[in-house]
């Protein structure tokens, strides 16, 4: 899969079969729309193009958030999925203030259509583009035959009374309800960092913690509580439960990521670690003393498998 970031560097020989999204999280929903124009690229011999930005638009745009938008994947993340997919091109556009006051139809005539050889466009059932997001599927419709262009509109995907959406995801993980977030993302929802140096007061618990320091600080964190989680260093999976919060039984008063990796007792400070989160397992609470704390710790051990 080739990565093009910036649209001047686009040189395009053969026409394409794109869409065009955010794609944050790159969920079920996410994963039918690139699928589809997969499938149609084969059919009609056109290249299977995703045009995406960066950074989200409602990190630029968007002024109804008193809390900046957390997202669900960065790039990185994003690319690797989108090359699981089946996808051969990848175009990243810089999202700017200035870019989002271009009209739809400039963006659809002079971007999709002239520059991106854009022979056949498929996107989601609530896609909208331009400024002010103007550009829907009814406008995009009423054009494709003076452009010269298909059009295909894929329906939403449902899961529990909801049409699957980032934002519903986001909702879902901020409440702590995680495993209806990973059923609609099609994977583990994960945040990953690097090991750094805590209080070590796990050692003295028989539960000793890695502490992760977040590699992007604009993901979002799950809600605080404790979690069976899957984590991978190196290349190397291992079973664990991590506690999101603020160690109440301690007095502390800094948010901490910690995971406790069974069966496991190597040095890992300053390497990278990677958590899947599977299961929300209880609140965080204050114990009385250590003891009633290691008697909890040995339960959620017990309920991380």
């Amino acid at each position: 899969m080739e990565v093009i970031f910036g649209l001047n560097n686009v040189h395009l020989k053969k026409p394409t079969i794109l869409t065009v999204g955010t794609f944050d999280g790159v969920h079920l929903g996410h994963q039918n729309i690139i699928k589809e124009m997969v499938n149609y690229s084969q059919k009609y011999d056109l290249l299977p193009t995703l045009v995406t930005f960066e950074p989200h638009p409602k990190l630029v745009v968007d002024t109804v958030y008193t809390v900046p938008l957390q997202l669900l994947s960065d790039m990185e993340e994003r690319l690797t999925i989108f090359k699981e997919l089946g996808l051969k091109l990848v175009i990243v556009i810089e999202f700017t203030k200035e870019f989002s006051r271009m009209g739809y139809h400039y963006f659809l005539e002079e971007i999709l259509l002239k520059k991106l050889k854009a022979k056949y466009i498929i996107i989601g059932h609530d896609h909208a583009f331009g400024a002010n997001r103007e550009g829907s599927y009814k406008e995009l419709n009423d054009l494709k035959n003076a452009f010269n262009f298909k059009l295909k509109q894929v329906k939403s995907i449902g899961l529990n009374s909801n049409i699957i959406s980032s934002s519903v995801i986001r909702d879902y993980i901020d409440k702590g309800r995680i495993s209806i977030a990973n059923k609609m993302l099609g994977r583990s929802y994960s945040l990953s960092g690097v090991v750094v140096r805590g209080e070590g007061r796990g050692k003295s618990l028989l539960f000793p913690t890695a502490n992760i320091k977040l590699d992007n600080t604009k993901k979002l964190i799950p809600r605080i509580g404790v979690y069976a989680v899957n984590c991978v260093i190196g290349n190397k999976n291992y079973r664990g439960m991590a506690n999101i919060g603020y160690k109440p039984t301690f007095g502390s008063a800094e948010k901490t990521i910690e995971v406790h990796i069974f069966d496991f007792n190597k040095n890992i400070y300053n390497k990278k670690i990677k958590l899947f989160f599977l299961k929300r397992l209880r609140n965080e609470k204050k114990f009385r003393n250590q003891q009633e704390l290691i008697k909890q710790l040995e339960i959620d051990k017990k309920n991380s498998y």
